[in-house]
């Protein structure tokens, strides 16, 4: 992540330590940061409203620990300063317990036991969402936003699997947003690299925090993606990360033709943007 102390591209006060791939701007950690902050801000108001004092749920995902934390970290500190509200899903007791270390004095966390948990796919996102369904009902309060750990290069990957293999993967798991119940599920950090999450997991010490939590829980690794997808799309961020924007919109765009997601779009208080 070394940049040679050249200065920021952004502030050209502070040395630069990472450089983004799809600008390649070179980037000091303050400015990485807050171009993520404005990135997820963004991702959200894109596709959903949300009414002043909105309560906000961060979906997190064993199979997506660090981009997990890392939304959770920057969605709380976002709706601090627009009088929002956030709170952790969680499903899995060991994500828990990460979470919990990291983020306990300014978010609470809520635990859901999902049906038939142990029978689940390694991350099968469309299954989760239809389990914690009856989870939310139950609740007794409305969450108006359900954010997703889920990045570009995600998407890029799912896009290229259903292209590939599973013609149906595109539509269950859709970077567009969703509506279950009265809560939208939405993907704000779709249109960022997974490289830039983790970057910022390790100049913040996420990956500090993990590493000493790994008696509890490690990374997982994601079985649904095979190994040659994932080169693929490492090799396309790495290189041409403008055409996995340009896939992945693409995609998103025929998508929502052929499902016709519009007439699925109510008027809501917290509602999809289009």
């Amino acid at each position: 992540m070394n940049v040679d102390n050249r200065l920021c591209d952004v502030c050209k006060r502070r040395s630069a330590v990472y450089r983004r791939r799809d600008s390649g701007e070179k980037l000091c950690v303050y400015c990485l940061s807050r171009s993520l902050v404005k990135r997820i801000r963004r991702g959200i108001s894109k596709s959903v409203r949300l009414r002043y004092g909105a309560l906000v749920a961060v979906l997190a995902l064993k199979e997506r620990i660090v981009e997990s934390l890392v939304l959770a970290e920057i969605v709380s500190l976002i709706e601090e300063r627009h009088g929002g509200h956030v709170l952790v899903l969680v499903l899995d007791h060991a994500v828990s317990q990460v979470m919990h270390a990291r983020l306990a004095r300014r978010v609470p966390l809520v635990y859901l036991a999902v049906k038939a948990e142990e029978e689940m796919k390694s991350f099968s996102l469309s299954e989760i969402i239809n389990s914690l369904t009856p989870g939310l009902q139950s609740m007794g309060f409305r969450i108006d936003a359900i954010l997703t750990p889920l990045t570009l290069s995600d998407f890029f990957e799912i896009q290229l699997q259903s292209l590939l293999a599973n013609v149906a993967l595109a539509k269950e798991v859709s970077p567009l947003p969703r509506v279950v119940g009265q809560s939208v599920i939405v993907h704000p950090m779709g249109n960022i690299l997974r490289q830039d999450v983790y970057a910022y997991a390790f100049f913040r010490g996420i990956l500090d925090d993990l590493n000493d939590a790994s008696s509890s829980i490690h990374i997982v690794e994601d079985k649904c993606i095979t190994p040659v997808l994932k080169n693929i799309s490492a090799d396309f961020s790495e290189h041409h990360p403008e055409l996995m924007f340009k896939f992945v919109e693409t995609m998103a765009s025929l998508t929502l033709m052929i499902t016709n997601r519009e007439s699925m779009w109510g008027l809501r208080v917290a509602q999809p943007n289009h």
